[in-house]
């Protein structure tokens, strides 16, 4: 007799469980059941340094510092090089664009991306002519990010992780996210829909600290409770990275505990083993389910074989539905963060499902 590891016959016992909620198909079977979701890709940066070896976050700030997009589009030869690329992606068959807005109150020491917290009027232009310029391009939707950093960040980390937070800082988190949502809502009409991702990765989780716990379960239910009531009911979610049987679930309650409703369910995987992507995929599509919203993507390896195929096995197999798919511009395990040129073509993401 093998005796498993109590780990491991945990997890057989959870994937039991969760292979309850699906009714296995032959291959090709399901996804043609399943609407076509959105492909997308982020898009925060117009020129990376391909080459660049980084060994920390420094080494990634300084590569990403030349080419961020929003901190330079007054520029008129930048603007113009980024439309080109918006026009080339949307030929290289992606129909949504995703944007990250880092934003804090400290110093901008490294200007790799990040903007001022309050939004000024500058940064508020180049954001609202970014997104004019995305919707001509004749893109279905526009994910907005919205980041904060540093001591506005409630993981925030000197020595351990939530130790540099600052509470107080809150509301101007807030005020800033309403700017942005106010200035951009005059575009999201017709067929153009913006969405906001609140916080992306701002999960609780077993890796962290009670601290930093604690920091976001309080700041993440003061948010969407503020959000969904001043802002807008409908329109946003908060995405997870790491282990979506942890982190999502760990989320998902303090939406439930909030009384709120997410848009979507939002696991990010840059993984390439098939058993640690199904770790993620499998308790992630029962949660959504479950709750009657999309099951979404919103990170993953640009263009990699073997991520592709895994979830394409999983979809096929487990009867599940993705309503979007997002590529990082990002090849292997990096710390550059990013380390692909635009623009981009979604030629091999787009073999999840059939045409």
């Amino acid at each position: 007799m093998v005796v498993m590891a109590r780990g491991s016959y945990i997890w057989f016992v959870a994937c039991l469980f969760l292979v309850s909620f699906f009714v296995p198909r032959a291959n090709g079977e399901v996804l043609q059941q399943c609407k076509r979701p959105l492909f997308g890709i982020t898009f925060t940066h117009y020129r990376v340094d391909t080459r660049a070896q980084c060994a920390n976050g420094r080494d990634s700030a300084r590569v990403l510092a030349e080419g961020a997009i929003i901190p330079n589009y007054d520029k008129v030869d930048v603007r113009q090089e980024v439309q080109r690329d918006l026009a080339q992606i949307k030929r290289g068959g992606f129909n949504m664009v995703r944007t990250v807005l880092w934003f804090t109150q400290d110093k901008i020491i490294a200007p790799w991306g990040q903007l001022h917290a309050p939004l000024n009027a500058a940064d508020a232009q180049r954001i609202l002519e970014f997104g004019r310029d995305v919707r001509s391009a004749g893109f279905e939707k526009w994910l907005i990010v919205t980041n904060p950093g540093i001591r506005n960040n409630p993981a925030c980390r000197i020595k351990v992780w939530g130790d540099c937070y600052e509470p107080s800082r809150e509301a101007a988190n807030f005020d800033f996210i309403r700017a942005v949502h106010e200035l951009l809502a005059p575009l999201g009409t017709g067929k153009f829909r913006i969405e906001y991702d609140l916080s992306g990765e701002l999960c609780p989780s077993q890796w962290l600290t009670p601290l930093a716990n604690a920091n976001i379960k309080t700041y993440v239910t003061d948010l969407i409770r503020w959000y969904s009531t001043e802002v807008s009911k409908t329109d946003f979610h908060i995405s997870c990275g790491g282990l979506a049987s942890d982190r999502t679930a760990l989320l998902l309650s303090i939406f439930d505990g909030a009384g709120v409703k997410p848009n979507e369910i939002d696991i990010h995987l840059y993984d390439t083993d098939p058993n640690v992507i199904a770790k993620k995929v499998l308790p992630a599509a029962p949660m959504a389910r479950q709750r009657h919203i999309p099951l979404v993507i919103g990170e993953m390896q640009y263009e990699n074989p073997a991520e592709v195929s895994a979830i394409r096995a999983l979809a096929a197999r487990y009867g599940i539905c993705f309503s979007e798919i997002i590529e990082w511009p990002l090849r292997g395990q990096s710390m550059c963060q990013i380390n692909v040129q635009p623009p981009f073509s979604s030629q091999l993401l787009q073999s999840i499902v059939p045409p």
